[in-house]
Protein backbone atom coordinates (compact mmCIF):
# COMPACT_ATOMS: atom_id res chain seq x y z
CA UNK A 1 0.00 0.00 0.00
CA UNK A 2 1.55 3.32 -1.03
CA UNK A 3 2.38 5.85 1.65
CA UNK A 4 -0.01 8.79 1.79
CA UNK A 5 1.40 12.29 2.11
CA UNK A 6 0.06 15.75 2.34
CA UNK A 7 2.75 17.96 0.90
CA UNK A 8 0.64 21.14 1.04
CA UNK A 9 0.00 20.89 4.78
CA UNK A 10 3.59 19.86 5.48
CA UNK A 11 4.96 22.79 3.50
CA UNK A 12 2.60 25.19 5.29
CA UNK A 13 3.62 23.80 8.68
CA UNK A 14 7.31 24.10 7.80
CA UNK A 15 6.82 27.66 6.58
CA UNK A 16 4.95 28.60 9.77
CA UNK A 17 7.67 27.19 12.03
CA UNK A 18 10.45 28.92 10.12
CA UNK A 19 8.52 32.18 10.23
CA UNK A 20 8.24 31.92 14.01
CA UNK A 21 11.98 31.15 14.22
CA UNK A 22 12.92 34.21 12.16
CA UNK A 23 15.65 36.15 13.96
CA UNK A 24 17.13 33.13 15.78
CA UNK A 25 20.89 32.56 15.47
CA UNK A 26 22.58 29.99 13.17
CA UNK A 27 20.66 26.80 12.40
CA UNK A 28 17.86 27.66 14.82
CA UNK A 29 16.31 29.81 12.05
CA UNK A 30 17.22 27.74 8.96
CA UNK A 31 17.06 24.03 9.81
CA UNK A 32 13.46 22.89 10.31
CA UNK A 33 14.10 20.31 13.06
CA UNK A 34 16.28 22.64 15.12
CA UNK A 35 13.92 25.58 14.54
CA UNK A 36 10.92 23.46 15.56
CA UNK A 37 12.54 22.53 18.89
CA UNK A 38 13.56 26.12 19.56
CA UNK A 39 10.10 27.50 18.74
CA UNK A 40 8.29 24.94 20.90
CA UNK A 41 10.60 25.64 23.82
CA UNK A 42 10.13 29.39 23.38
CA UNK A 43 6.35 29.08 23.28
CA UNK A 44 6.34 27.04 26.50
CA UNK A 45 8.38 29.66 28.36
CA UNK A 46 6.33 32.48 26.80
CA UNK A 47 3.14 30.93 28.21
CA UNK A 48 4.72 30.52 31.64
CA UNK A 49 6.12 34.04 31.78
CA UNK A 50 2.91 35.56 30.42
CA UNK A 51 1.02 34.00 33.32
CA UNK A 52 3.70 35.17 35.78
CA UNK A 53 3.50 38.70 34.36
CA UNK A 54 -0.27 38.69 34.77
CA UNK A 55 0.05 37.60 38.40
CA UNK A 56 2.71 40.24 39.05
CA UNK A 57 0.58 43.08 37.67
CA UNK A 58 -2.50 41.85 39.54
CA UNK A 59 -0.52 41.94 42.81
CA UNK A 60 0.77 45.42 41.93
CA UNK A 61 -2.76 46.71 41.27
CA UNK A 62 -4.02 45.27 44.56
CA UNK A 63 -1.12 46.87 46.45
CA UNK A 64 -1.83 50.29 44.89
CA UNK A 65 -5.55 50.08 45.64
CA UNK A 66 -4.86 48.93 49.20
CA UNK A 67 -2.39 51.78 49.82
CA UNK A 68 -4.86 54.39 48.52
CA UNK A 69 -7.72 52.85 50.51
CA UNK A 70 -5.69 52.84 53.75
CA UNK A 71 -5.21 56.61 53.43
CA UNK A 72 -8.99 56.97 53.55
CA UNK A 73 -9.39 54.58 56.50
CA UNK A 74 -10.56 51.58 54.47
CA UNK A 75 -9.09 48.19 53.78
CA UNK A 76 -8.87 46.64 50.34
CA UNK A 77 -11.57 44.06 51.06
CA UNK A 78 -14.02 46.63 52.44
CA UNK A 79 -13.45 48.94 49.45
CA UNK A 80 -14.07 46.17 46.91
CA UNK A 81 -17.11 45.02 48.89
CA UNK A 82 -18.62 48.52 48.80
CA UNK A 83 -17.92 48.83 45.07
CA UNK A 84 -19.62 45.51 44.36
CA UNK A 85 -22.62 46.36 46.54
CA UNK A 86 -22.96 49.71 44.73
CA UNK A 87 -22.85 47.97 41.29
CA UNK A 88 -19.71 49.91 40.28
CA UNK A 89 -18.01 47.72 37.68
CA UNK A 90 -14.45 49.06 37.55
CA UNK A 91 -11.68 46.50 37.23
CA UNK A 92 -8.50 46.57 39.32
CA UNK A 93 -6.40 48.02 36.51
CA UNK A 94 -8.60 51.12 36.28
CA UNK A 95 -8.87 51.49 40.06
CA UNK A 96 -5.09 51.19 40.50
CA UNK A 97 -4.58 53.99 37.97
CA UNK A 98 -6.51 56.48 40.12
CA UNK A 99 -3.93 57.03 42.91
CA UNK A 100 -0.94 57.03 40.50
CA UNK A 101 -1.74 59.08 37.40
CA UNK A 102 -4.81 61.11 38.27
CA UNK A 103 -5.26 61.87 41.93
CA UNK A 104 -8.18 63.79 43.36
CA UNK A 105 -7.35 64.01 47.05
CA UNK A 106 -9.40 66.06 49.48
CA UNK A 107 -6.34 68.20 50.27
CA UNK A 108 -6.13 69.21 46.61
CA UNK A 109 -9.82 70.11 46.38
CA UNK A 110 -9.92 72.01 49.70
CA UNK A 111 -8.27 75.28 48.45
CA UNK A 112 -10.79 75.66 45.63
CA UNK A 113 -13.69 74.94 47.99
CA UNK A 114 -12.40 77.47 50.54
CA UNK A 115 -12.05 80.09 47.80
CA UNK A 116 -15.69 79.54 46.79
CA UNK A 117 -16.83 79.78 50.42
CA UNK A 118 -14.91 83.03 50.88
CA UNK A 119 -16.38 84.52 47.69
CA UNK A 120 -19.91 83.59 48.78
CA UNK A 121 -19.49 84.90 52.33
CA UNK A 122 -18.07 88.22 51.07
CA UNK A 123 -20.94 88.66 48.62
CA UNK A 124 -18.78 88.40 45.50
CA UNK A 125 -21.07 85.67 44.17
CA UNK A 126 -24.73 85.05 44.92
CA UNK A 127 -24.78 81.31 44.36
CA UNK A 128 -22.35 78.43 43.93
CA UNK A 129 -23.32 75.66 41.50
CA UNK A 130 -21.23 72.68 40.48
CA UNK A 131 -21.53 71.11 37.03
CA UNK A 132 -20.15 67.57 36.99
CA UNK A 133 -20.65 64.13 35.43
CA UNK A 134 -22.87 62.08 37.73
CA UNK A 135 -21.71 58.46 37.83
CA UNK A 136 -24.65 56.04 37.78
CA UNK A 137 -22.92 52.89 36.54
CA UNK A 138 -20.25 51.80 34.08
CA UNK A 139 -22.43 52.50 31.05
CA UNK A 140 -24.36 55.58 32.19
CA UNK A 141 -22.94 58.94 33.24
CA UNK A 142 -25.19 61.99 33.13
CA UNK A 143 -24.35 65.71 33.45
CA UNK A 144 -25.78 67.30 36.57
CA UNK A 145 -25.91 70.80 38.03
CA UNK A 146 -25.90 70.83 41.82
CA UNK A 147 -26.53 74.02 43.80
CA UNK A 148 -24.40 74.01 46.93
CA UNK A 149 -24.78 77.60 48.13
CA UNK A 150 -27.14 78.83 49.36
CA UNK A 151 -28.15 75.41 50.61
CA UNK A 152 -31.87 74.69 50.36
CA UNK A 153 -31.88 72.03 53.03
CA UNK A 154 -28.77 70.67 54.65
CA UNK A 155 -30.74 67.75 56.07
CA UNK A 156 -32.05 66.68 52.64
CA UNK A 157 -28.59 66.90 51.08
CA UNK A 158 -27.10 64.84 53.90
CA UNK A 159 -29.84 62.25 53.41
CA UNK A 160 -29.05 62.06 49.68
CA UNK A 161 -25.35 61.53 50.42
CA UNK A 162 -26.14 58.73 52.87
CA UNK A 163 -28.40 57.05 50.33
CA UNK A 164 -25.73 57.35 47.63
CA UNK A 165 -23.07 55.81 49.86
CA UNK A 166 -25.41 53.12 51.15
CA UNK A 167 -25.29 54.33 54.77
CA UNK A 168 -28.25 53.75 57.10
CA UNK A 169 -30.23 56.55 58.69
CA UNK A 170 -28.72 57.63 62.03
CA UNK A 171 -30.61 56.57 65.13
CA UNK A 172 -31.07 59.32 67.68
CA UNK A 173 -31.78 58.02 71.18
CA UNK A 174 -32.57 60.02 74.27
CA UNK A 175 -29.70 60.17 76.74
CA UNK A 176 -30.07 61.86 80.12
CA UNK A 177 -26.37 61.82 80.97
CA UNK A 178 -24.53 65.11 81.26
CA UNK A 179 -22.20 65.73 78.33
CA UNK A 180 -19.48 68.28 77.87
CA UNK A 181 -18.62 69.19 74.28
CA UNK A 182 -15.06 70.23 73.49
CA UNK A 183 -15.27 72.42 71.48
CA UNK A 184 -18.76 73.64 72.23
CA UNK A 185 -21.81 72.38 70.37
CA UNK A 186 -22.38 75.80 68.81
CA UNK A 187 -18.83 75.89 67.47
CA UNK A 188 -19.18 72.40 66.02
CA UNK A 189 -22.47 73.27 64.32
CA UNK A 190 -20.95 76.42 62.87
CA UNK A 191 -18.18 74.38 61.23
CA UNK A 192 -20.43 71.67 59.80
CA UNK A 193 -21.85 73.61 56.79
CA UNK A 194 -18.35 74.51 55.54
CA UNK A 195 -17.16 70.93 55.98
CA UNK A 196 -20.24 69.60 54.22
CA UNK A 197 -19.66 72.02 51.31
CA UNK A 198 -16.05 70.87 50.91
CA UNK A 199 -17.10 67.23 50.96
CA UNK A 200 -19.78 67.91 48.34
CA UNK A 201 -17.22 69.53 46.01
CA UNK A 202 -14.84 66.61 46.57
CA UNK A 203 -17.63 64.13 45.82
CA UNK A 204 -18.41 65.92 42.54
CA UNK A 205 -14.73 65.74 41.52
CA UNK A 206 -14.56 62.03 42.36
CA UNK A 207 -17.69 61.26 40.34
CA UNK A 208 -16.30 63.19 37.37
CA UNK A 209 -13.05 61.23 37.56
CA UNK A 210 -14.92 57.92 37.82
CA UNK A 211 -17.10 58.86 34.84
CA UNK A 212 -14.03 59.74 32.77
CA UNK A 213 -12.24 56.48 33.52
CA UNK A 214 -15.39 54.47 32.91
CA UNK A 215 -15.96 56.16 29.54
CA UNK A 216 -12.37 55.45 28.57
CA UNK A 217 -12.71 51.79 29.52
CA UNK A 218 -15.96 51.35 27.58
CA UNK A 219 -14.57 53.18 24.52
CA UNK A 220 -11.41 51.08 24.46
CA UNK A 221 -13.40 47.85 24.85
CA UNK A 222 -15.68 48.86 21.96
CA UNK A 223 -12.66 49.74 19.81
CA UNK A 224 -11.01 46.40 20.62
CA UNK A 225 -14.17 44.45 19.76
CA UNK A 226 -14.57 46.34 16.48
CA UNK A 227 -10.93 45.70 15.57
CA UNK A 228 -11.38 41.97 16.23
CA UNK A 229 -14.50 41.88 14.04
CA UNK A 230 -12.71 43.69 11.22
CA UNK A 231 -9.74 41.33 11.53
CA UNK A 232 -12.01 38.27 11.42
CA UNK A 233 -13.84 39.62 8.35
CA UNK A 234 -10.56 40.37 6.54
CA UNK A 235 -9.20 36.91 7.38
CA UNK A 236 -12.34 35.35 5.95
CA UNK A 237 -12.04 37.37 2.73
CA UNK A 238 -8.35 36.51 2.35
CA UNK A 239 -9.07 32.81 2.95
CA UNK A 240 -11.81 32.88 0.32
CA UNK A 241 -9.51 34.55 -2.19
CA UNK A 242 -6.71 32.05 -1.48
CA UNK A 243 -9.07 29.11 -1.80
CA UNK A 244 -10.44 30.47 -5.05
CA UNK A 245 -6.91 30.85 -6.44
CA UNK A 246 -6.01 27.29 -5.43
CA UNK A 247 -9.22 25.93 -6.98
CA UNK A 248 -8.56 27.86 -10.19
CA UNK A 249 -5.02 26.50 -10.38
CA UNK A 250 -6.23 22.93 -9.86
CA UNK A 251 -8.83 23.37 -12.60
CA UNK A 252 -6.22 24.70 -15.02
CA UNK A 253 -3.88 21.79 -14.26
CA UNK A 254 -6.71 19.31 -14.70
CA UNK A 255 -7.81 20.90 -17.97
CA UNK A 256 -4.21 20.87 -19.26
CA UNK A 257 -3.73 17.21 -18.35
CA UNK A 258 -7.03 16.29 -20.04
CA UNK A 259 -6.02 18.18 -23.20
CA UNK A 260 -2.86 16.08 -23.53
Amino acid sequence: MPKSSNNVAAHARRKRILQLAKGYFTTRSTVFTVAKNAVEKGLVYAYRDRKAKKRHFRNLWIARINAAARQEGLSYSKLMGKLNSSSIELNRKVLADFPVTDRANFNEVRPAAEYLLKAFSEGTVDTVEVLFAHFKNTMVQTPRVLQLLPADSLVNQAREFRAKLGLPEPKIEADERDMIFEPSAAEILNQLPALFFKQAVHQAVLESKASEFSSRMVAMKAATDNAKKIGAALSLEYNKARQAAITQEILELTAGAAAQ
